[in-house]
């Protein structure tokens, strides 16, 4: 029977380059990358429930994409881009309950609106459209009904972070099932450059899991396994749940080490899981640095946001430290082909 365990010296070393590493890019999250030039000029509640309602949809999103400033843009900075293009053309109040509520009587008009938004931006389909806009209509409602249609107001007079995140789940849609969305909302609204909530408790929070974040963990060598070869979990088995258990203490060790919580570490992994260990990048070795670089030139160059954070290609920050390839993998995160590794996880569904 296969046994995965944690690394705690691989743990530890990650940790003290993700703590580093997170003072360079914060300010490159599609959060705020994409809203920075207005933070100056938008109102806190305004700002506030501007990211509330787009991190309320902030998933699902691998094959969105809008055109901006000549280039394309895909994913989570597609979707923060056009909430800034709302916001740039309908005023900085759209996103305020009492404003959708009254606008939008149906998720109906509201999704035909969105769509003509992401045609004005000659963008792709976003998907199940209709769902999001019925759960931005009802957690418009909720914000009415009990918190005076202030995003900010939902942690007035909690005692900790974990009493925040249980108002979340209670009361809105989108932020229950994995937790992913709830982490989200808490990163962004606790952590800087935002901190629009300062809570306690927030190292009780562990980081968010996704493909992205997984991969990392078994890629670096955060978590190893026992046996060599790649092997097959059935999702909902008590052999993935083990996995996920160990992946979500390898980050906890991680942050321990660096005395920061868990959830600080989610946004820096989560971008060097983008750049080097992504869906695109089928190459195991970290040392041909991002899935834009070719012959040791960026394809992107200033059109890349992390231009000035690299030397002519991205290199990973943990590049010296990552297992570099002979760490297991997450095989969902490779397309499906002969180059598949032979040190795989390969997730099926039951």
């Amino acid at each position: 029977m296969n046994t995965y365990y944690v690394d705690e010296d691989e743990c530890a070393k990650i940790g003290e380059a993700l703590t580093g590493y997170r003072f360079k890019i914060f300010r490159k999250a599609p959060e705020y990358a994409s809203l920075e030039h207005l933070t100056t000029s938008i109102s806190r509640r305004d700002l506030a429930n501007a990211l509330f309602f787009t991190v309320s949809i902030d998933q699902q999103l691998q094959n969105f994409s809008i055109a901006s400033d000549s280039k394309k843009i895909r994913g989570a900075d597609a979707l923060w881009r056009m909430t800034r293009h709302i916001l740039e053309t309908e005023g900085f109040d759209f996103f305020s309950p009492e404003n959708l509520t009254k606008r939008f009587a149906t998720p109906e008009s509201l999704a035909s609106f969105l769509l003509q938004k992401i045609k004005e931006l000659k963008g792709s389909k976003l998907y199940l459209l209709k769902q999001r806009a019925t759960l931005v209509l009802r957690n418009a409602e909720k914000l009415t009904q009990n918190y005076d249609q202030d995003s900010t107001r939902i942690a007035d007079g909690a005692k900790d972070a974990k009493e925040v995140c249980s108002r979340l789940r209670r009361d809105f849609l989108g932020f229950n099932g994995s937790g992913k969305i709830t982490a989200l909302l808490m990163r962004i609204f606790c952590f800087e450059p935002y901190q629009i909530w300062r809570l306690e408790g927030l190292e009780a929070l562990d980081t968010p899991q996704d493909m992205r974040t997984r991969h990392f963990a078994l890629k670096t060598g955060m978590v190893r396994s026992s046996e060599r070869g790649k092997r097959v979990l059935i999702e909902g088995s008590r052999q993935e749940r083990d996995l996920v258990d160990k992946i979500r203490v390898s980050f906890r060790v991680a942050a321990t080490h660096v005395n920061v919580a868990p959830l600080y570490l989610d946004e820096p992994a989560w971008h060097i899981a983008r750049m080097c260990c992504d869906v695109d990048n089928k190459r195991r070795d970290c040392g041909e640095g991002c899935r834009y670089a070719s012959g040791g030139r960026c394809e992107k160059g200033d059109d890349c946001s992390f231009h000035e954070l690299c030397s002519n290609a991205f290199v990973c920050p943990v590049k010296r430290i990552c297992l570099n390839g002979q760490g297991l993998i997450d095989t969902r995160v490779f397309k499906r082909d002969e180059a598949w590794p032979e040190a795989g996880v390969e997730f099926r569904r039951a």
